[in-house]
């Protein structure tokens, strides 16, 4: 798990976008728990929760227009 938060505090952004991304287009990969473990962050100071909510919005915009 150590390792998990420390690849998420490097590269945590565009992991969750990504993330976020695949879960809209359908795939069978929660993102509730990855949004959970990058608010933590954010509460510890490593992470921005405005850029989080903003990379998650970007990520699922577009696969739901294209899925609509």
């Amino acid at each position: 798990m150590a390792e998990f938060l420390q690849f998420l505090i490097n590269y945590g952004y565009i992991v969750i976008f990504i993330w976020v991304l695949l879960d809209q287009l359908g795939l069978p990969i929660p993102a509730i728990p990855l949004m959970l473990a990058a608010g933590a962050l954010a509460g510890a100071g490593h992470l921005s929760i405005y850029v989080i909510i903003f990379v998650a919005v970007l990520g699922a915009v577009p696969m739901d227009l294209f899925w609509y």
